[in-house]
C-alpha cells in the first residue's frame, strides 16, 4: 500500500479496488439503492470508453487497482454525462484533462487564489456560424473570471459566445476526498 498526500495535509490510503471506487462514486453522486443498477451501467459505458484509463484484464481477472485520479476522472465524466454530454465526448474531455494535469492545476489555482475553480466551455463563433463552426475553449478559473470573459466576448458585435458545461471542480475534488476518506 502507498500513501498519497494532498496539499490540504489530508492523507488517503490507496490503491482502491473497483468496488471501493464504485461505492465512493455512489456516495459522491447520491445514488439511491434502487438506482445502483443503472448507475453501474453508466460506469460500464464510461469504463469501456476509457474513463478512467486503466488496464482491462478481462472477466474474472483481478488485480486492477484504481487511484484517486481515476476516481476524480470518473466523477468528472459522470458530471459531464449529467450535463448531457455523450460518452465519446466525455472520453475526449477527460483524456484532455488527464494529459493537461487539470486536477493538479485545480489544486494549485485554488490554493493560490483561495477560490473554487470552475470548469466551463465557451463556444466562440461568428453570428450564425457559432454552433457549426465555433471554437470550444475550456476555461478553468474562478466563476467571476468565467463570467468576466463571457461579458468581454459579448462586447464584440460580430462574436457570439455561449457558455455551457459549468462544473465546480474544487467541490468535486472535495467530494472525492470525502468519499475516499470514509473507506
Amino acid at each position: 500500500m502507498w500513501t498519497l498526500t494532498f496539499y490540504r495535509k489530508k492523507t488517503f490510503v490507496g490503491p482502491m479496488r473497483y468496488s471501493e471506487l464504485e461505492t465512493a462514486l455512489v456516495d459522491i453522486h447520491g445514488v439511491p439503492d434502487g438506482g445502483r443498477k443503472g448507475f453501474r451501467a453508466r460506469l460500464r459505458v464510461l469504463r469501456d470508453m476509457g474513463v478512467p484509463c486503466v488496464a482491462k484484464p478481462g472477466k474474472g481477472a483481478g488485480g486492477v487497482e484504481y487511484s484517486f485520479d481515476d476516481l476524480w476522472e470518473t466523477a468528472v465524466g459522470l458530471a459531464l454525462a449529467r450535463g448531457g454530454l455523450p460518452p465519446l465526448r466525455i472520453a475526449i474531455v477527460v483524456d484532455a484533462f488527464r494529459k493537461l494535469n487539470i486536477l493538479d492545476e485545480v489544486r494549485r489555482k485554488q490554493k493560490r487564489l483561495k477560490s473554487d475553480m470552475w470548469c466551463s466551455a465557451l463556444l466562440l463563433g461568428f453570428e450564425t456560424d457559432a454552433l457549426t463552426h465555433g471554437i470550444v475553449a475550456p476555461v478553468i478559473a474562478p466563476l467571476e473570471r468565467i463570467f468576466a470573459e463571457l461579458k468581454q466576448t459579448e462586447k464584440n458585435p460580430d462574436t457570439v459566445a455561449l457558455l455551457y458545461g459549468l462544473i465546480n471542480l474544487s467541490q468535486l475534488t472535495r467530494n472525492c476526498e470525502a468519499a475516499i476518506s470514509k473507506r
